[in-house]
């Protein structure tokens, strides 16, 4: 008896975007690495309030063995049959998953990978590396991105939610699009790029690292204490800056917390 070998991404190889919706009920027609994902997935999800070092210590216990790429693009468009979420639990699936996702990255068997989010509704938040792989995100992500970061790069091509780089300690992170406000949120270390906007109170409570915006800027720079801030647009700086350098199209503006 010959046996044919399918990997679960081919479920969806063929079907059109419309088509790549699947609800719950494809979960039994998934090979096993599927199923093993989403019900990783879901252990995450239903675990008490923990540490940032406990949850990433469950997502490493709730992974298959052995997964590709591609398994996991194939478990995020499962996923989208698990969206009917409100309140706590939206905000319980998505930082969920940007912790899955995360914890999938760092220990995947691939150093560069490239993950397409634009037909989820509910999108990753917290969503950061921390070994020295390469993630590209094809669509938007939610909250803190980068949250805790000290290695890896991630880049994406869409737009960010809040606190983007926040307690940022390493690696890159770039946001081709706007990103919401508090960009670079308490950043300790690492580089943190905006490509375009970025909301109020960017930099707020900033204490090292790189950070540049391509775009504008309203209200930054309040309680910096360290690091360099590079800015390209237009900008306004917040009131009490202790400390930190911040240079505007290549002129410093800002030398050791103090107008320059």
């Amino acid at each position: 008896m010959t046996t044919l070998a399918v990997k679960a991404s081919d479920l969806f190889d063929n079907l059109s975007p419309e088509e790549q919706q699947p609800q719950r009920r494809n979960l039994e027609l998934a090979p096993s690495t599927i199923r093993d994902l989403v019900h990783g997935f879901e252990r995450v999800e239903a675990a008490k309030p923990l540490s940032d070092e406990d949850k990433r210590a469950l997502v490493r216990e709730s992974l298959p063995q052995t997964y590709t790429q591609k398994d996991i693009q194939a478990f995020l468009h499962i996923l989208r049959g698990y969206e009917d979420k409100t309140g706590v639990e939206k905000r319980r699936h998505t930082d969920a998953l940007g912790y899955f996702l995360g914890g999938l990255v760092d220990y995947i068997d691939q150093q560069e990978i490239t993950l397409d989010t634009r037909h989820l509704s509910l999108l990753p938040s917290h969503l950061a590396l921390h070994t020295p792989k390469k993630l590209t995100i094809l669509g938007d992500v939610e909250d803190f991105l980068g949250h805790m970061m000290s290695d890896g790069e991630i880049m994406v091509h869409g737009k960010a939610g809040t606190c983007a780089g926040n307690y940022m300690k390493g690696g890159k992170v770039t946001v081709k699009k706007d990103c919401d406000y508090n960009f670079g949120q308490n950043m300790k270390g690492g580089e943190l790029i905006a490509e375009a906007n970025v909301g109020d109170n960017a930099a707020i409570g900033m204490s090292g690292g790189r950070l540049e915006i391509l775009g504008d800027a309203i209200g930054l720079g309040c309680s910096v204490t360290g690091g360099e801030i590079y800015l390209h647009g237009k900008y306004d700086l917040g009131l009490n800056i202790p400390g930190g350098n911040i240079f505007h199209k290549g002129t410093q503006v800002v030398k050791d917390g103090k107008l320059v």
